[in-house]
């Protein structure tokens, strides 16, 4: 014996309702495409974005060390598994921490231990036993214009020095001198990027955020033998 299926409209008037239920369209169409499936193009999309999601979660994981009583004061530098992301020098920790906490949405670990190269070669660096470091750098969080000037800034050998115009001629940017000011002014990693090697016209003292400023660039570039008293 067959079931016959009772029509909807049936159905509403045996519980007192005449009315057809109406029917959510939106809802019948997210209903199809779900019971269809992922397709493999979606599926490979959705595989890279955990992939992504995954490296950014490594990414955050920042720590930080302390090197003491250096001629430009307390340095603080803070690292992830892919090199240095910032540096700074003659502030107080908590400032230091502050900052890094706004700029990477993460608070950052203690961890001397875990920072000993990179304190090491900057402790070597002042005590004049070091020219040269040999750290990576993490900048990715920086413009490719930034990322440009700072590589350029880098090239800098130790004991000499360039301009502004003269970072802005090497990247094809004769007139972008005030360009390469700013970019340098917000150098993450100071002295490991030196740009403090980058001077003004005619040799001019400008331009450094570090520390107590010009007085805290004169201080490297003496170290450096590149200014005498």
């Amino acid at each position: 014996m067959s079931r016959r299926k009772v029509p909807v409209s049936d159905l509403a008037y045996w519980l007192g309702d005449p009315q057809e239920p109406t029917r959510d369209r939106l809802l019948e169409t997210l209903d199809e495409l779900y019971s269809a499936g992922p397709g493999e193009r979606a599926m490979t999309r959705a595989e890279k974005k955990l992939e992504a999601a995954m490296a950014g979660a490594k990414r955050d994981d920042i720590f930080y060390g302390r090197l003491a009583a250096t001629p430009v004061g307390d340095i603080f530098v803070a690292l992830n598994e892919r090199g240095i992301v910032a540096l700074a020098m003659g502030g107080a920790e908590k400032t230091f921490v502050t900052e890094l906490e706004r700029r990477i949405g993460t608070t950052p670990r203690r961890e001397d231990k875990r920072a000993g190269e990179a304190l090491r070669q900057l402790e070597e660096y002042f005590r004049g036993q070091r020219t040269r470091f040999n750290l990576r750098v993490n900048l990715s969080a920086e413009t490719e214009f930034r990322r440009r000037v700072l590589a350029e800034a880098q090239r800098i050998p130790f004991g000499r020095i360039a301009s502004y115009g003269e970072i802005a001629r090497r990247l094809g940017k004769g007139r972008a001198a005030r360009a390469v000011g700013q970019a340098l002014a917000h150098n993450p990693v100071p002295i490991v990027i030196p740009c403090h090697r980058v001077l003004g016209a005619k040799g001019a003292l400008t331009g450094y955020s570090g520390a107590e400023g010009v007085r805290s660039k004169a201080r490297l570039l003496k170290l450096e033998g590149v200014l005498f008293e």
